[in-house]
């Protein structure tokens, strides 16, 4: 995308180009879904739980959060967490514990763990799995 500082269109065409960072910005970060590696998304996800549909963690370091967190939005966000087997900075584990409380306590959700992925390739070899789950779950649907 570029800026040109003539408008084309009306409506909801940005005069500016401040008006267009903040649409671009919109469209690029939006309050559909979060995504982000660590355990950022399982913290903001729940504390902002109205700008989401789903959450995607990825290999999230959730050394400091309990899986009950997730209690506010157990009937209400998807989620997919997505860790490697062989990830050498998080262990797997974490992750199993999470997706056990959340089969246990009925929170509507997809667990991929893939075999041979360490904490930095997981990111490519979710993500395929990462845009379908978002796809099947947006805002208002």
């Amino acid at each position: 995308a570029a800026y040109v500082p003539e408008s084309h269109g009306r409506g909801l065409m940005p005069d500016r180009f401040l008006d267009f960072k903040k649409q671009r910005f919109r469209w690029a970060y939006g309050a559909m879904q979060i995504m982000k590696r660590h355990a950022g998304t399982l913290f903001l996800g729940v504390k902002h739980a109205d700008y989401w549909a789903a959450l995607a963690p990825i290999a999230p370091a959730a050394f400091l959060l309990e899986p009950a967190s997730l209690e506010p939005v157990k009937d209400s966000m998807p989620i997919i967490l997505v860790h490697g087997a062989a990830d050498e900075l998080v262990p797997v584990d974490l992750a199993r514990r999470w997706a056990e409380w959340m089969s246990a306590n009925g929170v509507e959700h997809k667990y991929l763990e893939v075999a041979d992925a360490s904490h930095g390739p997981i990111i490519e070899a979710g993500m395929a799995d990462i845009f379908a789950f978002f796809a099947e779950h947006r805002k208002g649907e």
